[in-house]
């Protein structure tokens, strides 16, 4: 008879022989949806490009200060001219800048240019970059201590040129390299 009442309940409430809701299961946080990785892998590839530009700042902040010092040189040179110093402002201006190209070696550790004089002087400056010319500025280099030495505007603006560029474009790990076949007074 208890049968008979449950399929009469039944028969009467067909609701009764469904079973209760599932929920799923809640929804955790791993592994990543790939929405998410992709997010990560684009936020740590930011991370590095932004320090290896700080370091890259840094690392070049020499040039930066020596072609400021350049362009004053420049300057003096450009106010020397009009001035009553006129005579010798080209030949000070080259010794100048000859004085901040070899602090520019020094500042990283090459100290063996610093006897380097003349012909030495400027293969050396051609080593450590290679494929800038600084023929204008060689030319003059090699008459530096002589009386007769003259620059004129040109000269000097086309010197400006090419010790900008060498200043820009030379490998650094070549300021230190010794070059081959010559020793280190240490």
């Amino acid at each position: 008879m208890a049968g008979a009442t449950n399929s009469a309940t039944a028969a009467a409430d067909p609701l009764a022989e469904l079973r209760d809701i599932h929920l799923p299961e809640a929804v955790g946080y791993w592994p990543l949806a790939s929405g998410w990785w992709l997010l990560l892998a684009s936020v740590l590839l930011l991370a590095g490009l932004i320090v290896w530009a700080v370091r890259r700042y840094r690392r070049d902040a020499y040039r930066r200060a020596a072609v400021k010092e350049l362009n004053n040189i420049y300057q003096q040179y450009i106010s020397d001219l009009q001035g009553s110093t006129a005579p010798d402002a080209g030949q000070k201006y080259l010794q100048q800048v000859n004085r901040l190209l070899k602090q520019v070696y020094f500042t990283h550790g090459g100290s063996q240019v610093a006897g380097l004089s003349s012909d030495l002087w400027i293969s050396e400056l051609q080593r450590v970059a290679p494929g800038v010319s600084i023929d204008c500025f060689a030319d003059r280099l090699a008459a530096l201590y002589r009386p007769e030495l003259d620059v004129s505007e040109p000269d000097a603006e086309r010197i400006q040129q090419e010790l900008h560029r060498w200043l820009q474009q030379h490998k650094r790990a070549l300021l230190t390299a010794v070059p081959a076949g010559e020793a280190v007074n240490v």
